[in-house]
């Protein structure tokens, strides 16, 4: 039993990371003991996403067990077998044993009283497991637990017992047991909610690691179909690493400095491959699409399903300096020539409607364009553009935020937002794992700056800079606003100095929602905004993805991140957690450097209708901006291509990949926005045939053959794959 490459985290990992530990695991079994699992064994795990039990499903595995939720800090979790239905309606048997002693149980005759008493579907079910052995790490059962087993399974007084497996277990629930209860949504554990926040840089890391070989696994399957096979072993070597830094000790932040000296090592080989595999990609895609007559330019490549308009940057100080870009037919683009802190010379300009998986080609020119149209209004107190407008305190901290497009104002009169506050934290048992619930007790509102600054005032993008100082750290923030957005980023440096201290961000807003939403793995979860009960009132740290989310009916704001784990929402007010300085296991944990960018997004209608999910993975997997030379001998200048359409915009292409086993491409895509929806995929070649698949490769329906589009339709929040035999 087991399943997963390793017992990972279930909170933070991504959707497809959670889908690869499966993926690799179920591959080890096959090969090395000749058999798959059905049972998902995490008893340790520091609560378990919502769109788990679909993942489960669509990978063959029925039945689930934790024992973790016996550590609840106030609310007893209310079943001991049920069914666990995930955000898609997808259910999976699971069981949480309730012995007194989690996993590590000694067999005695207190025990077996203790944990029949404890089981509350006796009139469902007449069977509850008991895991013994001797301790968690795999030692197994002693002698002396065997002899004991075997004595108490003949004193009548006592439950009757019986060795057995757990496959053995679950089958006959799952054929005998009546009527089960259904918990629906996550599985909160009210404890070690400081796992979401501790050692930050590995956090970093592990986003950084799945965007990018997200985007080499994509940009490599492309430059396949255009014919030059490129050699991506060394992602699948990579993709184990990062699954065995997903552990629940490591990835959470929990274990000892040893440990996380091997974790960086292991993340730089990572990034090595992913990176050497991403560059050949896209090489391989402007020798076959660009180069020939086109002359020195810049290629903007876009590693998203949906067509992107955003405002990028190069450095434009290295081989030769231009001061602006054309279009291949000559018309000019958009630009803004800036000097970086380093002193090189950089330049920003805007990019229009780049295709899904596609590029543009822009070919730099030493003539600088004119460009007038400037919305921008840039002061140490106001940031402005054609959407929204910020106005600031003279301590550099927001008072207001108004969208131009509707006029509304989304801050809490009398509040201010971007609030960097810090709270004491600690000491406590468990440090790394552990939040205490009274941390709101004593806060210090980080409120002086010590310099704000203009540091970009252009058409195309604004830039303050506000330094604070705290203690022994400080933070140096940049506040950017761009050209037709309305959403406002925070590129936050800190120099993190305490010890038993907490960071979190707080953005005050007027709105009034009952549920915030959050982005979860493959899908979004939705939390209640008020603390009423006691299950509520244990909600003052949850985990998210790339976002948390309050709308009304017409408006909303959405706190986006690029490396961030937890935080919580209580009435308007959304905060982020962004460090935290604990002292054990790691005496110096997250001491040091951080950069770090968040970003509120302010939209007309609700998270759907402004796309907060499209935003969100926009920040995470901005668009990709290299240079390109002059080559001769290869096919035509292309200025731009896409490589797949897919509609609507709800369905979110997240993998295109090659087949484990097999010569074919793969695709997996999830429906975003909880709505049934019949979709359209269409490639710019045929495709001999497509095929449904199940999240591990195997195939289960023909869609079909010899086509350039097909038509399926997605359940609300459905992950679908499918294999292309092109």
């Amino acid at each position: 039993i087991g399943v997963l490459w390793v017992e990972s985290d279930i909170n933070i990992p991504s959707g497809e990371s959670l889908i690869r530990q499966i993926l690799y695991g179920d591959r080890f079994y096959k090969q090395e003991f000749g058999t798959y699992t059905p049972i998902a064994w995490l008893p340790d795990v520091f609560g378990y996403s919502p769109n788990m039990p679909q993942i489960l499903k669509k990978a063959g595995i029925r039945y689930f067990l934790t024992c973790k939720v016996y550590w609840q800090k106030e609310n007893v979790f209310p079943y001991r077998l049920f069914w666990w239905e995930g955000i898609d309606g997808s259910r999976v048997l699971a069981h949480t044993p309730w012995t007194g002693q989690m996993y590590n149980n000694n067999p005695t005759p207190q025990l077996y009283l203790f944990t029949w008493k404890n089981f509350t579907e006796k009139e469902n079910y007449d069977g509850v497991l008991i895991p013994y052995g001797f301790g968690d790490g795999g030692g197994g059962p002693t002698p002396e637990q065997v002899e004991r087993c075997i004595l108490m399974s003949k004193i009548p007084i006592l439950p009757k017992s019986e060795f057995s497996t757990v496959s053995t277990y679950f089958k006959d629930a799952e054929k005998k047991a009546k009527d089960l209860p259904v918990w629906f949504g996550e599985i909160y554990v009210e404890s070690h909610r400081g796992t979401l926040t501790s050692q930050a840089w590995l956090k970093k890391a592990n986003r950084y690691t799945e965007n990018l070989y997200r985007e080499a696994e994509t940009f490599s399957s492309l430059s396949r179909i255009m014919g030059e096979e490129i050699d991506i072993e060394k992602l699948t070597e990579g993709w184990k690493l990062i699954l065995l830094n997903q552990f629940h000790d490591v990835l959470s932040g929990t274990s000892t400095p040893e440990v996380y000296l091997d974790s960086r090592r292991d993340h730089k080989k990572i990034n090595q491959w992913g990176e050497e595999i991403l560059e050949k990609a896209l090489s391989v895609i402007v020798n076959r699409h660009v180069l020939s007559d086109a002359k020195k330019g810049i290629c903007v490549f876009n590693p998203s399903s949906w067509v992107r308009s955003e405002i990028v940057e190069i450095d434009c100080s290295t081989n030769s300096i231009f001061k602006g870009l054309k279009t291949i037919e000559g018309n000019p683009v958009p630009v803004q020539i800036l000097r970086s802190e380093g002193g090189k010379r950089k330049l920003i300009f805007e990019v229009e409607e780049v295709s899904p998986f596609g590029f543009q080609y822009y070919e730099t020119t030493d003539k600088e364009f004119e460009f007038s149209q400037n919305e921008m209004k840039v002061r140490p107190q106001l940031l402005e553009n054609e959407f929204i407008r910020i106005e600031l305190r003279v301590d550099g901290l927001i008072e207001r935020i108004i969208s131009k497009t509707s006029g509304r104002q989304f801050i809490e009169d009398g509040k201010v937002a971007n609030l960097i506050q810090l709270f004491i934290d600690g000491p406590l048992d468990d440090e790394a794992w552990n939040i205490d619930p009274a941390f709101e007790e004593i806060v210090s509102d980080i409120t002086g700056a010590i310099e704000i600054s203009v540091m970009e005032s252009g058409p195309l993008r604004g830039r303050i800079r506000v330094k604070r100082r705290f203690g022994k750290s400080k933070i140096t923030q940049d506040i950017i606003i761009y050209r037709k957005k309305s959403v406002v980023d925070f590129r936050t440096y800190v120099d993190w100095q305490e010890t038993q201290k907490m960071l979190k961000v707080s953005f005050p807003t007027n709105l009034k929602a009952q549920y915030a939403t959050y982005e979860v793995a493959y899908g979004v979860y939705q939390r209640p905004t008020y603390r009423n009960n006691p299950w509520e009132r244990q909600l003052f740290e949850v985990s998210m993805h790339r976002f948390v989310d309050i709308s009304e009916g017409n408006r909303g704001v959405a706190l986006l991140n690029d490396c961030k784990y937890g935080g919580d929402v209580s009435g308007g007010r959304i905060r982020l957690t962004l460090l935290r300085a604990p002292t054990h296991p790691h005496p110096k944990l997250d001491r040091g450097e951080h950069l770090f960018t968040y970003s509120l997004y302010v939209h007309e209608g609700d998270w759907r209708t402004g796309q907060v999910v499209h935003r969100a993975a926009e920040l995470n997997n901005p668009l990709l901006v290299r240079r390109v030379g002059r080559e001769k001998g290869k096919t035509p200048a292309v200025a731009q291509a896409g490589f797949i359409l897919v509609e609507p915009e709800n369905i979110i292409v997240e993998v295109m990949k090659r087949c484990e086993d097999e010569d074919a491409t793969l695709l997996r895509a999830y429906e975003c926005h909880g709505n049934l929806t019949r979709a359209t995929f269409e490639f710019p070649f045929q495709v001999k045939e497509i095929v449904e698949s199940d999240l591990l490769e195997q195939p289960k329906r023909k869609i079909a053959s010899g086509k350039r589009r097909f038509e399926i339709e997605f359940g609300p929040f459905e992950i679908k794959t499918f294999i292309l035999y092109i």
